[in-house]
């Protein structure tokens, strides 16, 4: 796949997790996650490998977390099999306090299917600015 095909699919993983569809996002984890995908994220520690093993991270991270939100790509790269993007994730907790999450990820493509994603996640405002 080529660069372009590559961020297209990693927009619209963000575009269906910003849905909440979860019958729609399985169906799109399975189609478009390899086999032998991994999330190298300290959340990560002890699920499988795999579609499946993503698929219950999810369901684990919905399953703690409380209140609604929304990612927003701010850049997206791409080089060869790579696609980085920076996004943030505003969120209404269930007292209406609001906040944000800023994160990078990295996707690693093979065979034209999401094979490792490294990602970084920090609260928006521990974000580093420009001096």
């Amino acid at each position: 796949m080529s660069v372009e095909q590559n961020k297209a699919v990693v927009r619209r993983l963000i575009e269906l997790t910003n849905l909440g569809d979860n019958n729609l996002w399985f169906k799109f984890v399975d189609e478009n996650f390899a086999d032998v995908y991994i999330f190298h994220d300290p959340s990560y520690a002890g699920f499988e490998r795999g579609p499946e093993g993503f698929k219950k991270w999810f369901r684990h991270i919905q399953s703690t977390s409380t209140g609604t939100g929304t990612h927003t790509v701010e850049d997206m790269f791409g080089e060869e099999d790579k696609v980085a993007t920076r996004y943030i994730y505003h969120y209404t907790d269930e007292t209406g306090k609001s906040g944000a999450f800023w994160s990078i990820s990295i996707m690693h493509f093979l065979g034209g299917k999401i094979a490792d994603e490294w990602n970084v996640t920090a609260p928006l405002e521990s974000a580093p600015t420009a001096s």
